[in-house]
């Protein structure tokens, strides 16, 4: 079960931090609202917490129209790498 729970994350988030990226150019802050809202429950999900609060704070920039966004849609892409990083060599290893 964790196995499939971290294989649809590392499927779903790349295109949802692309959208990020996409709504932070665009300034739609309703689409990098609702990328930021769904990135940080997955992350949640998976023990993902410094990503999680990046998409915390995207959500709210998206409120609030700020041009911070850009920074931290570079850190959440950053941070995502090392998390993706970091669950498939937990699934290599079986620790999953």
């Amino acid at each position: 079960m964790v196995r499939k729970t971290v294989a649809f994350y590392l499927e779903d988030a790349p295109p949802l931090l692309e959208t990020i990226r996409d709504a932070v150019g665009r300034a739609d802050a309703d689409a990098l609202r609702r990328a930021a809202h769904s990135l940080k429950s997955a992350s949640a999900n998976l023990g993902a917490v410094r990503l999680m609060r990046l998409c915390q704070h995207l959500e709210h920039l998206g409120d609030s129209g700020s041009g911070a966004a850009a920074a931290l849609a570079v850190d959440a892409a950053a941070e995502f790498d090392q998390v993706r990083t970091t669950l498939e060599a937990a699934v290599r290893r079986g620790d999953l």
